[in-house]
């Protein structure tokens, strides 16, 4: 679940589980330039392939800062489709930030499928959000 649950639409007396989990995976991330050398201080953001809104991306996204080589992980990943995007601007939750983050994920972006417990690796080049 990605987006806030609201009780009020529940039945009265209705039963109401959470249900946690291990197993999520997780994504480690290389942002090189043309030459292979890595990238420190890059924004790498994932996004779930089915946050498609400003809304949608505000609860989802997981993003973090490549270090001084140019790598960078994310972990406690949901399962499923990600897009993974390298990004030279500091990522901030603003509508302009998530507007621009909307409109270059499906051209810029590369997609990463996550499965159970599982380690992927993405090689990225920086993007701009222009």
């Amino acid at each position: 679940m990605r987006e806030p649950l609201d009780a009020s639409r529940m039945r009265h007396g209705a039963e109401f589980r959470i249900v946690c989990g291990a197993g999520g995976a997780s994504l480690d991330a290389t942002v090189a330039d043309k030459d292979g050398k890595g990238v420190p201080d890059i924004s790498v953001v994932a996004v779930p392939a089915d946050a498609v809104s400003a809304s949608q991306m505000s609860t989802a996204i997981a993003w973090t800062q490549t270090d001084q080589n140019g790598q960078c992980s994310l972990t406690g990943l949901a399962l499923g489709k990600y897009r993974v995007l390298a990004v030279a601007k500091t990522v901030e939750m603003t509508p302009e930030t998530l507007g621009a983050l909307s409109s270059a994920l499906p051209s810029k972006a590369e997609d990463v499928e996550l499965g159970e417990d599982q380690r992927a690796s993405v090689l990225l080049a920086p993007s701009s959000l222009n």
